[in-house]
């Protein structure tokens, strides 16, 4: 998703940036120098596990105070439907997008709690940010998931308090943006992989695939 957005979306060109998706969980992608990041054994980008709040609420990875836990799409639910909740018993889990609509719904009426969960969220989500911005110095954050669904409840509070944690920020403000790739992030980005391998090495493809995609 991140090689999408670095090749195709809204920021698509962009040198260093960091793509975040917000789904129940938090994960993530760095772009540096054009390059995607991927650690010495392929886990960068766990972004949504960076410790913000030691002691804080558990986190689906066995720790405590991990970022997802404030920003993720089950901590929003939480706050603004605290009744159906991700982890609460009884019935179906619902869709990730019927939540959503729902908070959007809660937002047009103003209901002061989703409006109030929204700015905690955003707060958090800037919290984060600076982290990620004093480490990598993107010049953009792109937000995939459902914080691009909600960009415009989050972005404002996220991008004053990054604003205010960031070194760099009076430099060159790294900037949060709204991802427009929606569900056609992931098939870019493979695509790009895959393209990618095949200049970077020929040879990595076979025969046989040569074949099969002829077919």
């Amino acid at each position: 998703m991140d090689r999408a957005e670095y090749t195709a979306g809204v920021a698509a060109g962009t040198d260093d940036l960091v793509y975040l998706t917000g789904e129940v969980g938090v994960g993530g992608g760095v772009i540096v120098n054009g390059r995607l990041l991927r650690g010495a054994d392929g886990f960068s980008g766990e972004v949504g596990h960076i410790p913000v709040e030691p002691g804080g609420d558990p986190c689906a990875c066995g720790r405590t105070g991990c970022w997802e836990t404030k920003v993720g799409l089950a901590a929003l639910v939480r706050r603004v439907t605290p009744d159906a909740a991700y982890h609460a018993p009884g019935g179906p889990i619902p869709d990730p997008q019927d939540r959503i609509a729902e908070i959007s719904r809660r937002l047009a009426e103003g209901d002061p709690i989703a409006a109030e969960a929204m700015a905690e969220v955003g707060w958090w989500l800037g919290y984060g940010g600076a982290i990620l911005a004093n480490l990598f110095n993107p010049r953009v954050i792109v937000l995939g998931g459902y914080f691009a669904d909600l960009a415009d409840h989050l972005i404002p509070a996220a991008q004053a308090n990054m604003a205010r944690l960031a070194v760099a920020s009076t430099a060159a403000p790294c900037l949060f943006v709204a991802s427009h790739l929606g569900f056609t992030a992931t098939v870019r980005g493979g695509a790009r992989v895959m393209l990618s391998r095949m200049i970077d090495d020929p040879t990595a493809v076979s025969p046989a695939d040569r074949l099969a995609h002829r077919g």
